[in-house]
This record gives structure tokens, sequence and C-alpha cells, in this order.
């Protein structure tokens, strides 16, 4: 969670037209050069901002359960103390696991 928000608020300024929003909103902070308010750039921006993180955030959260439901699945794997093959989790497996 840590991580999430710094990832996607670079993800979401390499998009050049929140980019482009944000100069704009910032530039509308400015009373001298402004004749709106900085509420009427910021709140749009921000909504955006914040609907694009919960939408990534919820793909991340399925995909976690993708993760989590695929890594629980049954394999067989060759056990070479017993020379047969055993049923086994698949997040048991490591590199040069004999799978079947």
């Amino acid at each position: 969670m840590i991580s999430f928000v710094p990832k996607n608020l670079f993800l979401q300024f390499q998009r050049f037209a929140n980019v482009y929003f944000l100069v704009v909103a910032i530039l509308a902070s400015i009373p001298q050069i402004s004749p709106l308010g900085a509420s009427t750039f910021w709140v749009p921006l921000l909504s955006v901002l914040t609907l694009s993180a919960l939408k990534d955030a919820k793909e991340d959260y399925n995909r976690y359960l993708s993760d989590v439901e695929e890594n629980s699945r049954i394999t067989m794997m060759f056990d070479h103390a017993e020379c047969k093959f055993v049923p086994v989790p698949w997040h048991k497996v490591e590199v040069g696991s004999l799978v079947m």
C-alpha cells in the first residue's frame, strides 16, 4: 500500500492530459493571473486522479486474489525421497522441480 500511491501518481502523470491540467491548476491558483478560483481546476483533476487510482487499486486487488487462487491449486511434483509424484500446491514448487 505504501508504494501504490507514488507509483500510481507516477503512472498517472505519464499521461499528457494529466500534466496539462496540473499545470493549469497551478496557474489558476495564482490570483494575479487567474480570473477563476483555483477549485475550478483542482476539483476535476483530483477527481480524475482519485477515480483512476481506485480503479487501479481494484484491478491490483483482483490480480492478487487470482494469484492466491492459482498458487493454491494442486499439482503433482516428483518427490525424490519417495521416488514418486505427490500432490503439492503450486506455491511449493521451486525452480528445478519436476512436475506432471
